[in-house]
């Protein structure tokens, strides 16, 4: 009965150290100062659902679009504002910069799914959710959040669309 209860606790042990390491993924020179993006708020006037622009690896048919399962598609579309959109080992935007509109889908998701893009997209290490005004492609306006890149630079992609080259 000891040894057993020796093992539990070595395994929950284990567990402990291993849940350390998976919500501390954010390491380097942003680790303190950026605010979490899922505690990322509704204020009044932004939308009351949680849509979700994506760009790249995200959008259908490409590698990582199995995170998007639970969600809802809500059409294909582009950013009403201009950004930069870069390629390196993955796609990503720079919000500084206006190059042109970014094409991409909208979702809706829920938090466990807006969870699981967090953590896809090392947010808030490595990228930033903003609320951002997309036109879908049936001329509706909406209010989608978007994820951008901390300034890195890579190769740009002028027309804005991941997919098309």
């Amino acid at each position: 009965m000891e040894t057993l209860n020796k093992s539990r606790q070595q395994r929950h042990a284990g567990n402990r150290r291993r849940n350390h390491r998976i919500t501390n993924i954010c390491h380097g020179p942003f680790r303190h100062a950026l605010p979490v993006c899922t505690k990322m708020k509704l204020e009044m006037g932004e939308p009351s659902k949680l849509c979700v622009f994506v760009h790249g690896v995200l959008r259908s048919g490409n590698s990582h679009h199995r995170y998007l399962e639970r969600a809802r598609f809500l059409g294909k579309g582009r950013t009403k504002e201009q950004f930069a959109l870069y390629v390196g080992v993955s796609p990503y935007v720079v919000k500084s910069e206006k190059v042109s509109w970014i094409v991409g889908e909208v979702y809706e998701v829920d938090k466990r799914t807006l969870r699981r893009l967090d953590f896809f997209e090392q947010c808030p290490c490595w990228h930033s959710r903003e609320w951002v005004d997309v036109i879908l492609d049936n001329g509706q306006e909406l209010k989608a959040m978007m994820y951008f890149a901390r300034e890195r630079k890579k190769q740009l992609v002028l027309s804005g669309d991941f997919n098309s080259g």
